[in-house]
Parts: structure tokens; C-alpha cells; sequence
């Protein structure tokens, strides 16, 4: 029932710990539900119940996107990885449920009506701007300071009579301000440069010359510490943060041409040799990706391998690893096989 509902609501409660540590519990709960429901959605599926299989998964992807509108970046990130979890059993669904041609269809239509995940740049904007808040109102009460991300402090953290807090959280509205701003354009070179802009505005000040302004004047040293929390925020998290936000939107796309496909397999008792095939009679126009990239679609002996080429527009054969530099989102039927630890 919560996740037919239209939007997210978490109440913010104050605490001496402060604001973040009063929401840590709600995304293990929520995971707690998602692995019930992906494991009851298997049993169903097994049990030839399809409905039920089918709807199980898409109360998921609703629970992971819904989730994304909490008020910080760490539930956008949660709710990123439940919706993944939801689109990995749809693709087991696609696999293995012997369902008509009109009933793939259906599933489809289901699909479509999914909510919309949250853009990560609404969180720069006033969430994760809070939790800098939060952190500068601790120290400025001489409390110890404890950066928002639960990290440890690697520099001396002065008294609060010697900073202009004012100043600090200026220059934190001013970083986020420009990773906000790449983030809408959607543009990984030009965000990866504003995040190195970040970091390197608070290392001048480790030089000598920069220890020594920020010793002597209050306004240097208050511009420091701000430029090193926004960056102890940032750190790498926005463009990973914009992949993952695209990633759940093209999986969407990804996943009703996959039911499509299947569709077409039912009527025509294979997979078409390419995605013309499928113009206009189940797909009203040669499908392209959410970047209006073409999407590689490689037909297999016993299934299909589909993908965009992902905000790099490089080929990247399918696989996604933010940290790599990969970032194709794919969907394999089969699935593969998962990879053994050594």
C-alpha cells in the first residue's frame, strides 16, 4: 500500500546527535522490505502466479524511486540501488514467466505508469545543504565538529570565535551552487572539473603562504574550512550520482523494449534480427536511447544483449562501473551468469 502512494515523507526530528542519525535506521527497513518482496515475487514466479510475481516487483521500483525523494543524497543513492534490485527480477520475470504476447504488452503499460525518480541536483539544492548547516550550528556551539558524512576530520578544527560561520556556509552555497548547476546540464567532463575547482580551492591554502593567511586572517580562514566541508560532501559522489539517476531511467526504457521484445518472440517464435523490426506494430518509431543515442542491440543464441552507450557515449560492451569510467546500461536475457569470488 506505501508504495502506491505519490510521494516520500520522512519527518525530520531533531536530536543532541543532530539531524541525520534520526533517518540512518528508515533505509534498512525499507531494504528489509525489498528483499521479502523480491524473494516472495521468486516463489510466486515459481509457483507460476505471474500477477502476483509481476506486481511484487514493481511495488520495488516504486519503494527505490519514492525513495529517491527523501531530503538528503544518501536516500537518493538507496533508493537507486532498490530500484536496480526490482529491474534485475524483471529481467528474471522476462526470462523465465510463459506469458502471452498481450499479457508482455500489459506488463509494459504497468511499467510505464512507474513514478519518476528525483534528480540528484534537488538534493545539492537543499538537502545536503541542511546537513552543512547542521554542521556548521554544532561547531559554532562548541560542540566537536562532525562532518555530515560521518567522516573523520584530518585537520585542526578551530574554535568558534576564530571563524566567520556566516562566510563558511556561504562558500559551501556557492560550491554547491556550481555542481548544481553541472549536474542539471547533465555534463560529467564539465562536474568533474567543478569538483576539482572545489578541492583545489581549500589545498592553497595548505601551502605556506596559505597556513600562514589562514593563521592571520579570519576571513581566509573561514573561506578554508568552508571550501573543506563542501568537499569532504562532494568528494566524487555527484557524478556517480548522475549516472545512477540515468541509469534508473534508461533501465525504464530498457526493460518495456525487453517485454516488447519478448512479445515479438511469442508471435513470432524468435527475437528480431534488429529493433527496425519491431516498427510500428509493437514500437511506434526506431528506439533510441534517453540521449538520442542509438542503442546497440546484439541478438544471442538463446536470448539478446541491449544497451545505451550511457552519459560517456562511449561503447562501453554493456558494462557499468562508475569508478572504472563505465557507465553502458544494459539488459541481458538470459541473465548472466553471476561472477565467482575467487
Amino acid at each position: 500500500q506505501a508504495a502506491q502512494r505519490p510521494r516520500f515523507f520522512l519527518p525530520v526530528a531533531q536530536s543532541e546527535d543532530g539531524i541525520l542519525p534520526t533517518t540512518e535506521a528508515l533505509g534498512g527497513e525499507i531494504s528489509q522490505i525489498v528483499l521479502a518482496l523480491c524473494l516472495r515475487s521468486a516463489f510466486h514466479l515459481k509457483q507460476n502466479q505471474h500477477q502476483q510475481a509481476w506486481q511484487d516487483m514493481l511495488a520495488v521500483r516504486r519503494l527505490g524511486r519514492l525513495m529517491t525523494q527523501g531530503w538528503n543524497i544518501r536516500h537518493f543513492f538507496q533508493g537507486s540501488f532498490l530500484d536496480h534490485a526490482g529491474h534485475q527480477a524483471m529481467v528474471s520475470f522476462a526470462t523465465h514467466a510463459a506469458l502471452s504476447a498481450t499479457e508482455f504488452l500489459e506488463c509494459r503499460r504497468q511499467l510505464a505508469q512507474l513514478p519518476e525518480p528525483v534528480h540528484p541536483q534537488v538534493h545539492y539544492g537543499i538537502g545536503e545543504r541542511v546537513l552543512a548547516l547542521e554542521a556548521f550550528l554544532r561547531a559554532a556551539r562548541g560542540r566537536p565538529f562532525q562532518p555530515p558524512d560521518g567522516t573523520s576530520v584530518p585537520v585542526h578544527w578551530p574554535s568558534p570565535q576564530e571563524l566567520d560561520w556566516n562566510l563558511c556556509m556561504r562558500v559551501v552555497n556557492y560550491a554547491f551552487d556550481q555542481v548544481q548547476k553541472k549536474l542539471q546540464d547533465a555534463d560529467l567532463a564539465s562536474l568533474q572539473e567543478a569538483l576539482m575547482e572545489v578541492e583545489h580551492s581549500w589545498k592553497k591554502y595548505v601551502s605556506i603562504s596559505g597556513v600562514l593567511s589562514c593563521k592571520l586572517h579570519r576571513k581566509r580562514r573561514s573561506e578554508f574550512y568552508g571550501y573543506y566541508v563542501a568537499d569532504l560532501m562532494l568528494h566524487a559522489l555527484p557524478p556517480i550520482a548522475l549516472q545512477h539517476y540515468y541509469r534508473m531511467k534508461q533501465e525504464k526504457q530498457l526493460l518495456q523494449l525487453t517485454l516488447t521484445l519478448c512479445a515479438y518472440k511469442v508471435q513470432k517464435g524468435h527475437y528480431p534480427k534488429k529493433l527496425q523490426d519491431l516498427v510500428p506494430q509493437l514500437w511506434p518509431e526506431v528506439p533510441q536511447d534517453l540521449l538520442g543515442q542509438k542503442l546497440v542491440y546484439r541478438p544471442q543464441k538463446e536470448g539478446f544483449l541491449l544497451y545505451s552507450p550511457g552519459l560517456n557515449r562511449q561503447d562501453d560492451q554493456g558494462n557499468f562501473a562508475p569508478l572504472k569510467g563505465l557507465d553502458d546500461i544494459a539488459v541481458q536475457l538470459p541473465p548472466p551468469e553471476p561472477k565467482q569470488s575467487p
